[in-house]
C-alpha cells in the first residue's frame, strides 16, 4: 500500500512510514481529530520538540510537537507514536 507519510527519524536516522490505510483504519478511526492532518504528524516526525521512550514498549518512541489543531484539541502538545520494527529478508537460492 502507498506511503502517506515519509520522514527520517532526527533521534536516529531510521526511516518512518505511514501508510495510506494505517492511517485511515488506525489514526482517522480511533483519533477523528486527527482527520486530514498528516502533514502535521510528518511535521512532528521531521522536527519533534521532545523525544521519549515509551515506558510500556522498547520498539516505540513518543515524539511531541506543539499543537496546531482547532479548537478544543490546540492546547497542548501533539503525542506521535513511532514503531521501529525489523524486516528480515530471506532469500531461497
Amino acid at each position: 500500500m502507498a506511503a502517506l507519510i515519509t520522514a527520517i527519524s532526527p533521534h536516529n536516522g531510521v526511516p518512518v512510514t505511514c501508510s495510506v490505510g494505517y492511517w485511515r483504519d488506525h489514526v482517522e478511526l480511533h483519533h477523528p481529530n486527527m482527520v486530514g492532518q498528516a502533514k502535521l504528524v510528518e511535521k512532528v516526525i521531521n522536527e519533534p520538540l521532545a523525544i521519549y521512550q515509551s515506558p510500556t514498549d522498547i520498539n516505540r518512541h513518543l515524539l511531541y510537537g506543539v499543537s496546531v489543531l482547532p479548537p478544543p484539541f490546540n492546547r497542548g502538545y501533539i503525542r506521535v507514536v513511532v514503531e521501529y520494527t525489523v524486516i528480515v529478508y530471506l532469500t531461497l537460492g
